[in-house]
Order: structure tokens, then C-alpha cells, then sequence
């Protein structure tokens, strides 16, 4: 077929048939097929190995890519966090307050704890990098995470802290904002972001409960259903808070951290007794409940001043050790 092919010529006019005979123009024909053939292989090879060349490089880079992540990700999972379990605050507080409407940014700084909670930097930058955060609110409009930053800075005499910046919006509902920053090793921390409104809102009526030792019928010390101020604690709040229920229905005879956001219950009289904290491993603490009976879950991440207390609630008080207070109540 080829050798007829060959022979053949084509009309000058490319009428369709063709003469046997004349091999002068056949072979010119051939010879264009062949090289035009010729042509178009090697630009095809060239093309190949054009793709050939992007696709090395491209799988290199991602080699390198792919090698730097595990390399990264065996550093965080090869890190010994016996010596530094927990995490607490480096020279801010566990709470802070801006007003609703305020713009600008704030900041929580976090070093590392040891099994008792005795503050350490961290080793190396390789541990504020491994740890992870989310955000919680009160509120249906809040901090997310996109409004977050985090940055590791070295402290003095030698070590790491890690620093989270908060850009603040003008349209964040009052109420507590929750940054909860979590280790690998299962440490946490909580840090409260209070908005506060410029104008006091009204009270809020709720149901206060205060037991001790558990929450159970006969450990019940007392049980009112009371409208809550939020003057009954006296802070900058602008909000009725789980602490102003506690001051509404008894005494609260010690606190630490000031009349703030900060406030702590050390010690609190109830029908004439009164019950101190650190005695027997007991400490006063507090949970907030929804009509179901469910525990609201940022009540047990903030202090008492810092939570907003609504119609409905009811508000636990419990004097007893740590864990005690259950996720559901009747």
C-alpha cells in the first residue's frame, strides 16, 4: 500500500484522481508527509518532556512541602510535655473587658504550668506552636477565630510565650467570649473576653440553688427563685452575673480578685454558716442551667462576675471539690 501510495500523483488541481508514472512530485509529496511526520513527533517528544520537566518540579516541591509538614508535625508530636502539662496566663488576666461598640485589638498572653499550676515559659518556639484554640460566646454574635492571631515572642531570662491578638468589632452581643487554648498533652485554658453595654440592663429572674458537698436533694442549702441585680456584686459589669445571684441570696464574706471581672469566691455565709474554701480540698464554684436542666457550657469556662445570668436560669452554687458540679440537673 505504501509503495502504491508512492506512485501515485496527485492532479494539479487536486481533482481526486491520480496517475501512476510520474515518482518526480510523488516523491516531493512523500518526502513532505515524511518530514511533516518528523516535525510532529519531535514536537510532540519536545512537549512531552516539557510536561515531564513542569510535573518534576512540581512533585519536588511538594516533596519538599509534604517533607516540611511531617517534619513539623513529628517536632509538635515529639515534644515532651511532662515538665510543662498545663498552661496559664503570662502577665494578663484570665478576664478582660471592653465596651460594646469598641474597636481596636486586645491581647492574652500564655506560658506554660508544671503539675501544680507554677508558672514556666516555654522551652522552645515548638511548643506554643503546637497548641490550638477556639472560640465560645454568649451571645449569637461573637469572636471567631478568623479575627485571631497568634504569635510566639521570647521572654525573659530564656523561653517562649504565646501571644493571641483580638481584633475587636463594634457589633459583638454583650455577654462573655470564650478563647479556649488547648496543648496536645491535653492541657487548657480558658480566657474571657467580657463585652460589656454602656447602659445597665435590667435584672434578670432566676432560680438560685447552693448546696454543699454535691448537688442532691439532702445537701440542698438553700433554694430561691429571686430577681437578680447587677449591682448585687458590686464591679463595673453592666450585667446581672451568676456572682450577683450568689451575693443576692447570701453573704459572700472573701473573694479574691478585687470588686472585677476577675472575682473569685473564697468564702460565703449561708443561713448563718459559713463555708471557706481550701478547707478539706472544698471550694465554692458555680454552674448555670437552661429550663432542660442542661449546663450551659461557658458558665463552667469563666468566673462567676464575667457570666450574664437570663430569665429562666437557674444558677447552682456548690461548696465541694473540683468536678463535682453535674452537666444535667433536675
Amino acid at each position: 500500500m505504501l509503495l502504491i501510495e508512492e506512485e501515485m500523483q496527485v492532479a494539479p488541481h487536486d481533482s481526486g484522481r491520480h496517475f501512476p508514472g510520474d515518482k518526480t512530485e510523488s516523491s516531493v509529496s512523500v518526502l513532505h508527509v515524511k518530514h511533516a511526520r518528523k516535525e510532529n513527533i519531535e514536537m510532540s517528544i519536545n512537549k512531552n518532556n516539557k510536561m515531564l520537566r513542569k510535573a518534576g518540579v512540581l512533585l519536588l516541591v511538594l516533596g519538599i512541602i509534604f517533607s516540611m509538614g511531617s517534619a513539623a508535625f513529628a517536632a509538635q508530636t515529639d515534644l515532651d510535655w511532662t515538665s510543662v502539662p498545663n498552661l496559664t496566663t503570662y502577665n494578663t488576666p484570665f478576664n478582660q473587658v471592653v465596651k460594646q461598640g469598641e474597636v481596636g485589638y486586645a491581647q492574652f498572653r500564655i506560658q506554660a504550668a508544671d503539675s501544680n499550676y507554677m508558672p514556666l515559659l516555654f522551652p522552645s518556639a515548638d511548643y506554643p506552636n503546637a497548641l490550638s484554640y477556639r472560640w465560645y460566646h454568649q451571645g449569637e454574635e461573637g469572636y471567631y477565630s478568623q479575627e485571631t492571631t497568634s504569635e510566639i515572642i521570647s521572654a525573659y531570662p530564656s523561653g517562649y510565650v504565646a501571644k493571641y491578638g483580638v481584633r475587636l468589632r463594634p457589633n459583638v452581643d454583650i455577654g462573655a467570649n470564650v478563647l479556649s487554648i488547648m496543648s496536645p498533652a491535653g492541657g487548657y485554658l480558658d480566657l474571657g473576653l467580657i463585652v460589656n453595654p454602656e447602659s445597665a440592663q435590667p435584672d434578670a429572674n432566676v432560680n438560685i440553688r447552693i448546696y454543699h458537698d454535691n448537688v442532691s436533694p439532702d445537701k440542698l442549702l438553700k433554694s430561691e427563685t429571686r430577681n437578680v441585680n447587677y449591682q448585687a456584686f458590686r464591679s463595673n459589669v453592666n450585667y446581672p452575673t451568676a456572682m450577683d445571684s450568689a451575693a443576692t441570696t447570701a453573704q459572700i464574706t472573701d473573694f479574691t480578685g478585687g470588686e472585677t471581672v476577675n472575682a473569685y469566691i473564697k468564702s460565703m455565709k449561708v443561713n448563718n454558716v459559713e463555708y471557706v474554701g481550701g478547707v478539706n480540698y472544698k471550694y465554692w464554684m458555680y454552674g448555670v442551667y437552661d429550663s432542660d436542666g442542661n449546663l450551659k457550657p461557658i458558665s463552667s469556662k469563666v468566673g462567676g462576675e464575667a457570666y450574664m445570668v437570663e430569665d429562666g436560669d437557674t444558677i447552682v452554687w456548690l461548696y465541694g471539690t473540683w468536678g463535682s458540679l453535674p452537666s444535667n440537673i433536675s
